[in-house]
């Protein structure tokens, strides 16, 4: 497959839109350890995959912007943080961005081992780039409320690992099952 062959131009400016916006809002934030997010990571993936045409990296980073939604919004849930209207329309605008791609190109059989592998390799740049204090994607220590389950740091990363390649395997297999009918 060549991944710059014909791939329509709207999506190629949706990835362009896509970038410059996350560009943007993590500016509006001004801090820099933002860009580390698995969700924003994610959207440059789908973005600079939009602007080449690299299907597999729209499906992966897709996955991610629905699922890192899906994780922020528990958090914010679970923690009761104040409002920020910003952020819950970067992470809408994420998932509909997603959802809207998976409409145009579809799903390929079982993305969850690059959508882990992609988990694992944002885990080591979070490790690598951020403050210990900002703890982005967990990779310092346990986040409430999981510290009312957990106390050793390792196995809550283990549970979470665990839980993480279920719910993509789990959701690749769903979506697998949906393409198919």
């Amino acid at each position: 497959m060549n991944p710059l062959g014909k791939f329509p131009n709207h999506l190629k400016i949706l990835g362009i839109f896509l970038l410059s916006y996350t560009l943007i809002t993590n500016y509006l934030w001004r801090e820099p350890d933002n860009y580390f997010w698995i969700c924003h990571v994610s959207a440059f993936l789908v973005s600079g995959s939009l602007i080449f045409g690299f299907q597999k990296g729209i499906r992966i980073g897709g996955l991610w912007l629905i699922l890192g939604t899906i994780l922020w919004l528990s958090d914010e849930i679970l923690n009761d943080y104040p409002l920020d209207k910003l952020s819950y329309f970067t992470h809408s605008l994420y998932a509909i961005i997603s959802i809207y791609c998976f409409r145009r190109i579809g799903l390929f059989p079982f993305p969850w081992i690059g959508a882990f592998l992609w988990y694992v390799f944002v885990q080591l740049l979070s490790l690598k780039f951020t403050d210990p204090a900002q703890n982005i994607n967990l990779v310092y220590s346990i986040w409430p409320p999981w510290d009312l389950l957990f106390s050793n740091y390792l196995h809550f990363q283990i549970f979470m690992n665990l839980s993480i390649l279920g719910v993509l395997f789990l959701g690749s297999y769903i979506s697998n099952r949906f393409s198919d009918e």
